[in-house]
């Protein structure tokens, strides 16, 4: 942390904004992993002053992280807006990676502010992820909406797919999650 402080602080008198906007970001990504939430959003924050300043998919990790800290907060709507803004953004740069990501929070974030229809139009299917850990994922949150909206065969179906998936990574804890959300269906 203390040299990604002094990394800033040599940009920021050298008007180095792109070097400013990503010491900012990496800072706020430390400090969300560390679960100091508070200080995330006001580093990733930081980052956002300067956004025009960094690459498109840098800008739009900006945003997925600072929504992600929004949402540990219980901030939803602020989770909503952030994603949201990362999702235009990856769909006018063509970043298929970060717009997988940002639709799978943003959906998961409507999830949360009670927008079932909207929830399930934005959230990737099991089929649309790239790997055997997103399929997971997925399958995962995809299958609370889908139990929320009343579709129990359907939620049933995506577990299924999401354990397959899972059953062919090491994660463990991840294939246990989608065995017992089975178990609930």
């Amino acid at each position: 942390i203390r040299l990604l402080v002094k990394a800033e602080q040599l940009a920021t008198s050298q008007s180095l904004g792109q070097l400013t906007v990503i010491t900012r970001a990496q800072h706020g990504l430390l400090r969300l992993r560390e679960g100091q939430l508070t200080d995330a959003i006001k580093q990733l924050d930081g980052a956002v002053q300067l956004i025009n300043d960094a690459e498109p998919a840098d800008r739009c990790k900006i945003l997925i992280n600072r929504g992600e800290a929004h949402n540990q907060l219980g901030h939803i709507l602020s989770a909503i807006e952030d994603f949201g803004r990362a999702l235009i953004l990856s769909r006018r740069y063509r970043l298929t990676e970060l717009e997988f990501a940002a639709r799978l929070n943003l959906g998961y974030m409507h999830y949360l502010a009670g927008n079932l229809p909207r929830s399930l139009e934005l959230m990737p299917t099991v089929e649309q992820a790239a790997s055997d850990h997103y399929k997971g994922v997925v399958g995962i949150n995809r299958s609370k909406v889908l139990l929320s909206a009343g579709l129990v065969a359907d939620a049933d179906r995506t577990l299924v797919e999401a354990s397959a998936a899972l059953e062919r990574t090491e994660i463990v804890t991840l294939l246990a999650e989608a065995e017992l959300a089975r178990a609930d269906v």
